[in-house]
């Protein structure tokens, strides 16, 4: 007899030792399993924990003809995910009703998300080596500000706004990252959606304090390499994207839907496109210009499955250094799944797509190893931030859950910098009005 690696099927009978891959889950057989005699499963002390008889074939599938029958068994922490069991549930195995399966269900077409690998968290990256499960989509959110939907879109509407971002990425840009007055390559090509047509776009100013430059929202944009407007068509694909994001993002956020009278809606969605495994972005927290305090970024996955993490910052003060606490969450995104980030997400903390192996990547049946993401982001108003020491406008960012405004060139000059560095007491009381308008929206939801 021998045993699959993956769901730790054993295989007892004659026909099943014959067999080179799982007869259960399709895993490859390993190579040093041996067949065994039937009549040694009697003896429990050949078998090794790991390896206890899950049921035959008849159990795990069901005979197709009859009607299922409720079977009562326990889940493993291994298994806990397949059941959307809580990671403080599953590590307590408890008697749960599951109906048998059958074997024409099994054969049907599985959407992508079923086969991701489950999120992890560990709360302590530099004592913990071994990562914690996530069974729950929904206990993520209660690790890290972020919420995770999946099967966001339509499919066809999925698979058409694939195709044609996978058309227009061929004349998307490669920009470039200074860092440490070093210039790189960014590892992926970006582009820019503007969602709000010139009109408005226009007429959206932002207010200078007295003795300051009044500024509209487009004149930023030709400032901001990253959230340059290229002026690209907007198909009806996208368009209807951004309905179904901005519904999701004012159902997960009940404050979103009165921020602003209107609620949350995106004004652009910033593109990336990741070409394989060696395509990434590294750790960082978005900057805070044109979308001010707290913002709601949604990221929109499409293609090929990447993971996701988040890492939390220490910018809380504590008495004693032993105590402190920097987690680290590592969530898979499929085709078609929807990343929230709120809260203090930019604030607190820092978000990154690794690097990975090809062999790693949960590959598109179309455009394989390639992954595209769009970020729909909202820009607010705000008031007049001033300007550096070399006479440009300000930007805002955060750093240590403060909120700075500091010198960030553009164009040639990106490079060089005057070293304007200093708190934002605007940004500070922002943020205290929106968590208490968020603090009040939750309560009442719930």
């Amino acid at each position: 007899m021998w045993s699959c690696p993956g769901c730790t099927y054993l295989h007892e009978t004659e026909k099943e030792q014959q067999y080179l891959s799982c007869a259960v889950c399709g895993h490859k057989r390993p190579e040093n399993a041996t067949s065994v005699s039937s009549t040694t499963t009697a003896s429990s002390k050949h078998v090794q924990p790991n390896q206890k008889r899950q049921g035959s074939l008849l159990q795990h599938f069901g005979d197709g003809g009859k009607p299922s029958v409720m079977k009562r068994h326990r889940v493993s922490s291994d298994q806990s995910h397949r059941f959307n069991v809580s990671p403080l549930e599953s590590s307590q195995p408890s008697s749960i009703i599951t109906p048998n399966r059958n074997i024409l269900n099994v054969l049907k077409p599985q959407r992508a998300s079923c086969f991701a690998p489950s999120a992890r968290y560990r709360d302590n990256p530099k004592e913990e080596k071994d990562w914690k499960t996530i069974g729950n989509d929904r206990d993520i959110e209660k690790l890290c500000p972020m919420t995770l939907v999946r099967d966001v879109l339509p499919t066809n509407i999925a698979s058409s706004l694939l195709e044609q971002l996978e058309r227009d990425s061929v004349n998307w840009k490669q920009g470039k990252w200074i860092t440490f007055g070093k210039e790189h390559i960014i590892p992926r090509r970006t582009a820019t959606y503007n969602l709000v047509p010139l009109s408005e776009s226009s007429q959206s100013t932002v207010t200078r304090d007295a003795g300051r430059v009044e500024r509209s929202v487009s004149q930023d944009n030709e400032e901001d390499d990253e959230y340059m407007d290229e002026h690209r068509p907007i198909s009806a694909e996208l368009q209807q994207a951004a309905k179904y994001v901005t519904e999701h993002v004012q159902k997960h956020c009940p404050w979103a839907v009165t921020n602003q009278n209107k609620g949350w809606m995106p004004t652009f969605a910033f593109g990336n496109r990741y070409a394989n495994g060696q395509d990434c972005v590294g750790w960082h927290s978005d900057h805070l210009t044109p979308l001010g305090p707290r913002p709601i970024i949604v990221g929109l996955t499409l293609g090929a499955g990447r993971r996701f993490e988040m890492r939390q910052q220490t910018n809380i003060e504590i008495t004693n250094k032993k105590d402190t606490t920097c987690r680290h969450v590592s969530v898979f995104l499929p085709h078609n799944s929807l990343c929230i980030m709120w809260n203090d997400a930019q604030e607190s903390w820092q978000h990154s797509v690794p690097r990975m192996s090809d062999d790693g990547i949960l590959k598109h049946p179309k455009v394989g190893t390639v992954r595209i993401s769009l970020t729909f982001r909202e820009k607010r108003k705000i008031p007049g931030l001033g300007n550096c020491y070399c006479g440009r406008p300000t930007a805002l960012r955060a750093k240590d859950g403060k909120y700075y405004l500091f010198c960030r060139p553009y164009g040639k000059d990106k490079h060089k910098t005057c070293g304007f560095w200093e708190p934002c007491p605007w940004a500070e009381a922002e943020a205290k009005r929106l968590m208490a308008l968020e603090a009040f929206t939750t309560r009442n939801s719930r």
